[in-house]
């Protein structure tokens, strides 16, 4: 369906903006906790009156207990782990390792909802391209004279990172499923665990009130992401496949930004760096593949 299409073309455009402008921030001086508590309150607040019109708590009730979990996968391992390989380490890369984490909502796709069929061989090639480049990113050092140089500390930071990303796709997956009709309950749910957990962290670091480049990416992001969450489950909703959704949502914003890496922020990769972004592209395509 082209209305479909067209969704799914708002979500890759949207979830590519995200990446620069919390570059920018967490370059910037920003603090993760910060900035995510400005995030996450601001998607909580979009989301609620719409979360709000479900109407029938027994439908919302999965939702918020998916968003919740999901909640808890953000505040750390996007917001307190990803950000800081962002301040760290190369973005293109990055971004690669976090979006692999749609393996985990494809994979429970794969056993929960395949119906007794065997997946196609092309899908189990594109696990095994997955695990190619989270190993090859773990083993790279990068590339000499890069501004964002790949070291030791960043990678095993990054694969920490890829796990919560998977927990919270698949809880995004999985609350499609159980709760079509409240798209907007998973949103508000995981910005409202999100936003105490990281507050709690503001008070326990004694922070003080948010900076303006914390406010104005915070509140960016925010509305990004109060926006395509739930774009995406309304697709997974039985309009588009798992399979189709999670990879082009995913390869998207990694092919884009591994270009915007290079061509403008002048991240240099080395052979090895390419030959992981390479992989983990693959892998993307052929879990894709009918």
């Amino acid at each position: 369906m082209p209305g479909n299409v067209l969704v799914l073309a708002a979500i890759v455009f949207l979830c590519t903006v995200m990446w620069p402008l919390n570059r920018w921030a967490v370059r910037g001086g920003s603090r993760p906790e910060s900035i995510g508590a400005v995030i996450s309150i601001v998607m909580a607040a979009l989301a609620a009156p719409a979360a709000w019109r479900v109407g029938v708590l027994s439908e919302a009730l999965p939702a918020l207990l998916f968003g919740g979990i999901a909640g808890v996968a953000y505040a750390v391992g996007f917001v307190l782990i990803i950000f800081h390989c962002l301040k760290i380490g190369p973005a293109g890369p990055t971004v690669l390792i976090n979006n692999l984490g749609m393996v985990w909502p494809i994979a429970i796709s794969m056993i929960r909802y395949s119906h007794g069929t065997c997946p196609p061989a092309a899908h189990w090639v594109g696990l095994g391209c997955v695990a190619a480049a989270l190993v090859l990113t773990g083993l790279n050092r990068g590339a000499p004279g890069s501004p964002a140089a790949v070291t030791r500390r960043w990678s095993a930071w990054v694969l920490v990172g890829w796990v919560f990303s998977g927990i919270s796709q698949g809880c995004q997956f999985l609350s499609s499923q159980y709760a079509p009709r409240a798209a907007f309950a998973f949103p508000f749910a995981l910005g409202v665990v999100s936003f105490l957990l990281l507050l709690a962290v503001c008070v326990v670091r004694r922070n003080g009130p948010p900076r303006r480049v914390e406010v104005i990416a915070g509140m960016g992001t925010g509305a990004i992401l109060a926006a395509a969450l739930p774009m995406t489950l309304w697709l997974l909703a039985g309009r588009m496949s798992a399979a189709v959704v999670y990879p082009v949502t995913v390869a998207g914003p990694i092919v884009l930004m591994l270009l915007i890496g290079h061509a403008v922020l002048r991240e240099r990769l080395n052979a090895t760096g390419w030959t992981a972004s390479a992989a983990g592209v693959a892998g993307i395509l052929l879990l894709s593949w009918r």
